[in-house]
């Protein structure tokens, strides 16, 4: 049977790292032999230069540090370290799509490809020959119909492999039980005007508003915890994981209309719940009602919330399907 080896960055706390431990996880559990390789920023580079010099995989002694995440999270996942190997067409390597500029180190042996997140994708493109992605010896594999969409308009075929949202399913206020109030994801990635949105719902009496930025793990966690509504309008470059988690955890949740939040597809969200991020009245009048008469709009959010219960047992029937061809050693297909 080959070894199969995911690569990862290694001290990131963010969807796409987790994605890969769970996966080196579920491919243990199932039987496969599975290894993460961590890689560091230099060791990155490090990589990037032998592929600038012509280096190839394919029958080379391949070393590497072998490592354990630091991430106290990712502690819930069986996932050996991959440290040294003589690499021939028993090790097939899966790389996030943050790393596709290292795509060439696998010329002429089976690797997959897996796009998490697909704006992370597009500067190392902008850098390399898209005939790398096109080699018959290259599986493609997809979080979200976001990147499958993404994908074949580059010609691709792929298939799914998604991932799971794991939070602590302590009990949980109702919502009728929780303060007036929504929390606002902040940072970077947020596309509209996060304090014009707040001084607007500040004024609709009785609502409280905290922006989620800046935050510990567990003060997001209890955030989510005690608000009615969250409202994400960041990009979305994949099926992101914090819109999942407040759900899970009894939230309401309202997104912008951006990335993969675009559908019903990967969320599962009636359109009222998906605005476009540029109105900010229509926004605000939304989470409003949210917050306001949150009985109506849990039932229609109900439906997201089952599929995200069931995010486990789909992510174990995607790995198998992905991974049934290497049981008789034949490779990617």
């Amino acid at each position: 049977m080959p070894r199969i080896v995911v690569l990862a960055p290694y001290a990131k706390r963010s969807g796409g790292p987790e994605a890969c431990h769970q996966l080196v996880d579920c491919l243990i559990r199932l039987g496969f032999s599975a290894e993460l390789w961590l890689l560091n920023e230099s060791e990155v580079e490090q990589l990037v230069q032998a592929r600038e010099q012509g280096m190839e995989f394919r029958n080379a002694n391949v070393q590497a540090q072998a490592r354990v995440s630091p991430v106290e999270e990712y502690q819930q996942y069986q996932c050996p370290a991959f440290h040294a190997s003589k690499v021939g067409d028993d090790v097939i390597f899966v790389l996030p799509e943050l790393y596709l500029l290292l795509l060439p180190l696998f010329r002429g042996m089976p690797c997959m490809v897996w796009w998490l997140s697909v704006d992370n994708a597009l500067i190392s493109m902008g850098y390399m020959n898209l005939n790398h992605l096109r080699q018959p010896t290259v599986t493609h594999l997809v979080q979200s119909a976001y990147a499958a969409r993404f994908v074949a308009a580059l010609g691709l075929k792929s298939q799914y492999l998604s991932d799971y949202t794991v939070v602590s399913r302590e009990i949980v206020p109702a919502l009728a039980e929780r303060p007036t109030s929504v929390a606002l994801v902040g940072g970077s990635k947020v596309l509209l005007d996060l304090t014009e949105l707040e001084r607007i719902l500040r004024l609709d009496q009785g609502i409280d508003v905290r922006v989620i930025h800046g935050m510990s793990r567990s003060e997001v966690y209890g955030c989510m915890r005690n608000a009615r509504v969250l409202a994400d309008f960041g990009k979305f470059p994949g099926k992101d994981r914090m819109v999942r988690e407040a759900l899970l955890l009894g939230c309401l949740v309202a997104t912008g209309s951006d990335g993969a939040a675009l559908g019903e597809d990967d969320f599962s969200l009636p359109s009222i719940y998906r605005q476009p991020a540029h109105d900010l009245s229509k926004v605000a009048a939304l989470l409003s009602h949210m917050v306001k008469y949150p009985e109506h709009h849990q039932a229609a959010q109900r439906a997201a919330v089952q599929r995200i219960e069931g995010e486990y047992a789909q992510f174990t029937q995607e790995v198998l399907s992905v991974f049934a061809a290497t049981l008789n050693g034949s490779g990617c297909t």
